[in-house]
């Protein structure tokens, strides 16, 4: 039996994500795709074509390796070499508002991982606006090189 009435259809397919570290903050990728079926087709043709075109959206619409946010840990990001806005030395606290380089070879062999999964993070979030925890890690600099530093500071004021 042919099917002579369809002569092309559309497929899409999307995925919604929730960004790590993030309560209420989502990503979404759809694609879509249009093909135009021969004159004459069959009912297992249109299957076929259909079964084709959902196979080529799955093939591009999951996550590449590339477009993952590295696992972070936060421990590993608090114990960087953080200096204090206020008194320009090392921070004391976890909370405390700070910057440090966001070049990874600036710092010792053991935290040059920890920063570049940390810019790679800063990269894919939102507004490049990431929040772990309770801090927000942005990148800051001057106009000719705002990434420069990556800089730290509180979610929200505490009373």
């Amino acid at each position: 039996m042919y099917v002579s009435k369809i002569e092309r259809f559309k497929l899409g397919k999307g995925v919604t994500s929730k960004i790590p570290g993030t309560e209420y903050e989502f990503t979404r990728k759809y694609l879509e795709v249009e093909v135009k079926l021969p004159e004459q087709l069959t009912e297992e043709g249109f299957h076929e074509a259909v079964l084709k075109a959902e196979y080529l959206l799955d093939q591009h619409i999951q996550p590449t390796e590339t477009e993952a946010i590295p696992k972070l840990d936060i421990a590993e990001i608090q114990s960087l070499p953080w200096t204090s806005y206020q008194t320009k030395q090392a921070c004391t606290r976890p909370d405390e508002a700070g910057w440090i380089w966001s070049d990874p070879s600036r710092h010792e062999e053991g935290k040059m991982e920890v920063v570049k999964n940390l810019n790679a993070a800063i990269e894919r979030a939102p507004k490049h606006k990431l929040q772990l925890g309770d801090m927000i890690y942005t990148w800051s600099g001057p106009k000719e090189d705002p990434t420069l530093f990556i800089s730290r500071r509180p979610a929200s004021k505490k009373a």
